[in-house]
């Protein structure tokens, strides 16, 4: 049994000492045993153990020692079990020895001492257990003839450890040597793998290193002390990434100290340097977002290590805040541009430098509807007339990503806090692209309301994808009524028809009334009649203000042209058939149009663009008077074939925000009163904070309300007796 374990044994890997070194050998070869007594064999192994422990080539063979050991198969349990407790007590004699000699090294300074001593800790315990495995198998039947005894070659090295460093004056020493290494590794004057060892040294033999602990809180306030400092701001934001690594090395450190569970230095780190000095570190953020972006994400970790992610992101909204207030002195042509790329460069900072953070994400947004909304208007216009120009642009969809397209345009809306004035300009320009055949792509107009009412709602775009409707419905209806009439007589030119719903469509007051040549007359009335025929229930009123013309003109030398023009500039234009000049008073009694449209439908044709310029003023000056006289321009400057003759809006619709903006106030109050009903009837009573927040977050998808027009709603509902505000609890109640 005995010479199967050591053959067993014998095949093992050993650790090598040295290249070629007789001392470790790769595998042991086994011979018969030899001829030792007893009596030999302790002074022998006693010297081979001396020599393997000090880490020397042994004064005898290893193959007599093994087959010294072979030996013990035949020896009596007497001689095995006392041999056994001298081996053991020879390898501590041994052990101790090493580590009192690396103990006396006392002039070196304390880390190089503790140093020295852990790498022959270290040495002596591997080498004492390669001896106790070489001879496993006295120790194999020396604990089954003694179980109670002790024999772990483990505890032998700590006890002996122990008893060299027993001495006060090792004690002393010891903590003071540890002392220096833990502040010079956090000092950066040692590596770390050196504090791992000793304190992997400290578990084993249990030492005391509650100095970790307490060293690092004067070691950091020190540090914070020294930061509190004016200090110009490359130099302060250059603190951040070292404040980072100490924490995240503490955390990291503390894993190797016994106890690590209870405690960690991290925490040290982040009271006494972190919190003190996090707001001074977020007012570097304009300086990392222009020098080093890359040190944010090590700004906001620390943030996280705080748990106060506040400063931070004040910093970023405060930054952001102030960029965007400068992009919006940007002249028009550029102002929107600007804005969509500042918004997307922000919020791609925070997705790569700052962990995509939805925190900073909305600072950013914050930032920016506070910035936008300080002219509220004018972004509002800008915004509409961005979309009408992108969505009459056909080469802006060549690409198949029609929502990616769209997107920077959504995103800025989103930061809008009058979403119902951009509804109801946005309807106005829909309105004229659908009647004018203006739209460049209808997949693009499609997605654009399918964006707008993955914002707000149904309810937001439930008009607009009426007169989307509408306009398909149109050509459904027209085509089913060129069908029908195909063999009647018609018009000598082609005329189509739009429907529209007009509770949905922009309100048509304005609109100018036009009179049209007989032959439309005759096609409107044919095709009225076909209507009631399909829709008895309903009426149809004609907004001929509202036509577009495509017609062919001979501009003489200018040549032919194909001419777009709105139904009052067609009506103009047909009294220049002869060619002949015409005054004033003379188109003003041939068309009927009323004067302050005739003179800006004349303004548009004459001073328009150059390349729309189709008739010439006579007269000096810009401006139509009543002695202008007017003829076709046969010097037109345009190569283009087809001409879309500018359209000279009328003075409402140039001021189309300020005329809008009390229709708009008026829908508010209705919707605020509607609000804060359904909101009572679910819930009475409640207090004045919470149903105007309650409130707010209810219409937030449609307009941002100010506490000017909360208030006047609710006041207006209690003048009406349909809700009551309590007098003692100034609570609100729901009146039946």
């Amino acid at each position: 049994m005995l010479l199967q374990t050591l053959r067993a044994h014998a095949g093992a890997q050993l650790p090598d000492e040295g290249q070629g070194s007789a001392l470790w050998p790769r595998k042991i070869r086994l011979t018969e045993p030899s001829s030792s007594t007893t009596a030999d064999l302790l002074p022998a192994w006693a010297a081979v153990v001396a020599d393997l422990v000090g880490g020397t080539p042994p004064t005898r063979a290893l193959q007599s020692l093994f087959e010294d050991v072979l030996a013990m198969d035949v020896q009596p349990d007497a001689v095995v079990l006392p041999l056994a407790k001298e081996m053991h007590a020879h390898t501590a004699h041994c052990v101790q020895a090493q580590l009192e000699d690396a103990a006396c090294a006392a002039s070196e300074p304390a880390p190089l001492w503790l140093q020295r001593w852990i790498e022959r800790w270290c040495a002596v315990v591997a080498r004492a257990r390669t001896v106790h495995m070489l001879v496993q198998p006295l120790f194999v039947r020396a604990r089954a003839l003694e179980p109670q005894g002790t024999w772990d070659v483990h505890a032998l090295c700590v006890e002996c450890a122990h008893a060299v460093l027993r001495h006060p004056s090792r004690q002393t020493q010891l903590h003071r040597a540890l002392n220096a290494l833990v502040r010079e590794v956090r000092e950066h004057r040692l590596d770390a793998p050196l504090l791992q060892q000793a304190m992997h040294a400290a578990a084993e033999l249990a030492w005391d290193v509650h100095l970790f602990y307490e060293q690092a809180t004067p070691f950091y306030r020190a540090m914070s002390a020294t930061m509190a400092a004016p200090v110009p701001t490359d130099v302060r934001a250059a603190q951040i990434p070292s404040v980072l690594a100490a924490v995240r090395n503490e955390r990291a450190w503390s894993c190797w100290v016994p106890g690590a569970e209870e405690r960690s230095t991290a925490e040290v780190v982040v009271a006494e340097v972190v919190q003190p000095h996090l707001a001074s570190w977020a007012q570097t953020v304009p300086w990392l977002c222009e020098h080093a972006p890359s040190d944010l994400q090590a700004l906001y970790d620390l943030s996280c290590e705080a748990h106060l992610l506040e400063p931070l992101r004040h910093a970023v909204r405060e930054h952001v805040q102030q960029q965007v207030a400068r992009d919006m002195e940007a002249e028009p042509a550029t102002l929107l541009p600007r804005l969509m790329a500042a918004q997307t460069a922000w919020h791609a900072l925070c997705v790569a430098h700052l962990r995509d953070s939805a925190a900073l994400h909305h600072a950013v947004n914050d930032a920016l509807e506070s910035a936008i909304n300080v002219r509220r208007h004018r972004v509002v216009e800008r915004l509409v007339a961005l979309v009408d120009e992108r969505l009459r642009d056909a080469s802006a969809w060549a690409s198949d990503d029609v929502s990616g397209t769209l997107q920077p345009i959504v995103s800025l809306f989103r930061c809008l806090y009058d979403k119902d004035l951009f509804q109801r300009l946005y309807q106005r320009q829909l309105a004229q692209r659908l009647l004018e055949r203006l739209a460049a792509s209808p997949r693009a107009e499609e997605a654009m309301l399918a964006l707008l009412r993955q914002e707000c709602g149904p309810d937001y775009t439930h008009r607009l994808e009426t007169m989307w409707h509408d306009q398909r419905t149109s050509e459904l209806l027209q085509a089913a009524w060129s069908s029908a009439s195909k063999h009647a007589a018609r018009a000598p030119f082609p005329v189509a028809m739009h429907v529209l719903t007009q509770a949905h469509w922009p309100a048509m007051e304005h609109v100018s009334p036009v009179a049209v040549p007989a032959a439309v007359e005759a096609e409107a009335a044919r095709f009225e009649a076909y209507y009631r025929q399909q829709h008895p229930s309903r009426s149809l009123r004609w907004h001929h203000g509202l036509d577009t013309v495509e017609l062919r003109a001979d501009l003489g030398a200018a040549g032919i042209k194909e001419l777009h023009a709105s139904a009052p500039q067609a009506v103009v234009l047909l009294q220049f058939q002869g060619m002949q000049p015409r005054t004033l008073a003379e188109l003003r009694n041939a068309t009927g149009l009323e004067p302050a449209m005739l003179r800006r439908v004349l303004h548009s044709l004459t001073s328009g663009p150059a390349s729309t310029r189709v008739l010439r003023q006579l007269s000096p000056g810009s401006d139509v008077c009543d002695t202008s006289t007017f003829h076709v321009n046969e010097a037109l400057d345009s190569d283009n074939p087809c001409v879309v003759l500018w359209k000279c809006e009328d003075e409402e619709e140039t001021q189309a925000p300020l005329r809008d903006e009390q229709p708009v106030t008026m829908d508010r109050d209705v919707v605020l009163q509607a609000t804060a009903m359904r909101l009572l009837k679910a819930a009475s009573p409640q207090s004045h904070a919470s149903l105007t927040v309650a409130m707010k977050e209810h219409v937030c998808s449609r307009f941002v309300p100010s506490a000017d027009e909360l208030q006047g709603a609710l006041d207006r509902l209690c003048d009406k007796d349909c809700i009551e505000l309590s007098a003692s609890t100034h609570l609100y109640h729901y009146v039946p």
